[in-house]
């Protein structure tokens, strides 16, 4: 039969065998020859009918089955592809939500970003005006400070100088007006004496030659005829002669020296010369020559000596009457712990050599010049305590005596301290921080000659010649500019 399930036909067949089964034995054994093609059986139609009904409602569920399976699964494709196209329209949407919020929030992270660095710059801007203005300010104060205390100071200074050279030139004058004084009152003695004598020798030969005379009268009158003869007087000879103010003009020793070797590469010359009170002496360092005034009353002399050329070079001192003498440089046993940086100059001006240690500020500690100069047991003591280098003022000079200045700054090194430099600067202390008159322009001491002599702890020694440059007059001299960096070579050091 078309268009039956297997099912179908399992349970026709079922039934067809339960028939055959429920007839009755006696029937089956009593017509063995019944054909029921021939013969219709109202039963057998009954139950073909109802299998025909039953393939009926069978076919009926299986298309109702097939049908509700296909629209089932039209359903099920249907609702994936609403699922597949509202799961599409929303990431669309989401995608185009999230680049819009990304979008708004780059915008307005763009625009907070830019508000706080512009709030940040105004900020800092203001920040570093009140800054420069508090350091200005403080700058101001300082040096008004320092100016104040370095003139009162250098007032105080040439008031006790003043007062001590009137003094010393009182007592000098007193000394010498005594020694004249007595000097003449001794030749007046000596030429009194000696007229006196001359004067009675004078009387003594005119008294003979007087009766001299008379004998040869006598003898005339007695024989006419001969001839007079009369003796020549005599010429008085001269006394000793006056000897002249001052005493004796031997020659002058030379200049008795004793030596002492001071701490970081320096040497304590104490000059003693009574001969010379007041005088000038030099004192030759290689090819440098330094003066050094003796005292007036004493012609004694205490002087530093720096040994920024190495212990391989002596000083020779010269006096102006021709004596010199050579004075070993001896240095202490830390010669080899420092370094030495050595500023030379021959015009009539102060020039400040400035050290800038561990990246120090202008006038804070760490700065070391004339005005803060530390000493040398203190930069030592620091360089131990600390493991850091620290250096001194070793040298100092105004530029006032003599035709050779020189200033050296001395830096105790520490075998711990990190690779490193000490930067060194220069100052036209004498042009200030307002360049005027001689010290600006075309002046003569606008534009000075300088040399560098940088002396490392190895021994090894290099000199370099400089020029610091005129300035416009007037112009206020901002730090930048006063202290001129790169000048003179730096002190280097390295672990």
């Amino acid at each position: 039969m078309p268009n039956v399930s297997p099912a179908c036909r399992a349970g026709l067949a079922v039934l067809a065998m339960t028939v055959v089964s429920a007839q009755p034995a006696s029937a089956q054994q009593t017509a063995p020859f019944f054909d029921g093609r021939r013969l219709p059986d109202l039963e057998v139609e009954r139950r073909n009918q109802d299998v025909q009904q039953e393939q009926r409602r069978q076919q009926d569920a299986d298309a109702k089955k097939l049908a509700a399976e296909q629209r089932l699964a039209a359903e099920t494709e249907a609702k994936k592809r609403a699922d597949e196209q509202r799961i599409a329209a929303e990431t669309e949407a989401k995608k185009k939500a999230d680049e819009q919020r990304i979008a708004a929030e780059t915008e307005a992270k763009k625009k907070a970003d830019e508000q706080r660095t512009a709030a940040e710059t105004e900020a800092r801007k203001r920040a570093d005006e009140q800054r420069i203005a508090a350091e200005t300010e403080a700058k101001k104060r300082a040096d008004e400070q320092r100016t104040a205390a370095e003139t009162e100071a250098k007032k105080r200074a040439d008031e006790q100088r003043l007062a001590a050279e009137t003094e010393a030139k009182k007592r000098a004058d007193e000394q010498r007006t005594a020694a004249e004084t007595e000097a003449k009152k001794r030749a007046d003695e000596q030429r009194l004496a000696a007229e006196t004598e001359a004067k009675k020798r004078a009387d003594e030969q005119r008294l003979a030659a007087e009766a001299a005379r008379q004998t040869a009268a006598r003898t005339a009158a007695l024989a006419p005829s001969a001839v007079p003869v009369v003796p020549e007087p005599t010429a008085p000879r001269p006394g000793p002669s006056a000897p002249s103010v001052g005493g004796s003009t031997g020659a002058c020793e030379a200049p008795k020296i004793t030596v002492e070797p001071l701490t970081g590469g320096r040497l304590k010359a104490m000059i003693d010369s009574p001969c010379r009170r007041g005088q000038v002496v030099t004192m030759t360092y290689g090819d440098l020559p330094r003066a050094v005034q003796l005292d007036a009353a004493t012609g004694k002399a205490s002087v530093i000596l720096d040994l920024y050329l190495g212990d391989g070079q002596d000083f020779v001192l010269s006096t102006a009457d021709g004596k010199t003498e050579a004075i070993p440089a001896v240095s202490a046993k830390d010669q080899r712990a420092y370094s030495k940086l050595a500023l030379i100059w021959k015009m009539p001006v102060d020039l400040n050599l400035h050290a800038i240690e561990n990246n120090a500020q202008i006038g804070a500690a760490g700065h070391i010049h004339a005005g803060a100069p530390r000493t040398a047991e203190d930069a030592l003591a620091l360089a131990t305590s600390t493991e850091v280098g620290a250096g001194f003022m070793s040298s100092l000079s105004t530029g006032k005596l003599g035709d050779v200045h020189v200033e050296v700054y001395t830096f105790f090194h520490h075998s711990e301290q990190s690779t490193g430099a000490v930067p060194l600067a220069i100052e036209h202390a004498t042009r200030g921080q307002t360049a005027t008159g001689e010290t600006c322009g075309q002046g003569a001491l606008a534009e000075i000659a300088y040399e560098a002599v940088l002396l490392s702890k190895t021994g090894d020694v290099v000199r370099e010649d400089g020029v610091i440059p005129s300035v416009a007059c007037g112009t206020v001299l901002l730090d930048r500019v006063r202290f001129i960096r790169g000048a003179v070579p730096d002190i280097r050091f390295r672990r």
